[in-house]
């Protein structure tokens, strides 16, 4: 049983932040099996954008959307849709704010 909980923690810490966009014109499903938030499924509609965490060895399962017979049509490691996460700096206006925040 600690095996388990072992093996939940170890994916937790070393979840990976991922984006994906449906380029194409039609709606797709997409699936993580080893996602840590994401459900089973996702539809995604052309053009959208969409954030979820998987661990790094995870893959991403494109279908396409059709209620007769969904159609595998890639899988892409989520290493490759990582998101390189950039320190946030504070910003002119959000200093400004923060100033005028602390004068009230």
């Amino acid at each position: 049983m600690s095996s388990n909980w072992q093996r939940a923690t170890a994916q937790t810490i070393s979840k990976i932040l991922c984006y994906y966009t449906n380029s194409s014109g039609k709606m797709q499903v997409i699936r993580v099996p080893q996602s840590l938030n994401l459900n089973s499924e996702k539809i995604v509609f052309p053009q959208q954008r969409i954030f979820f965490e998987a661990i790094p060895q995870g893959q991403l399962e494109i279908y396409t959307a059709s209620v007769a017979h969904p159609r595998f049509i890639q899988m892409i490691p989520c290493q490759n849709l990582q998101v390189n996460q950039v320190p946030r700096q504070l910003t002119e206006i959000e200093t400004i704010a923060s100033c005028e925040d602390k004068s009230a």
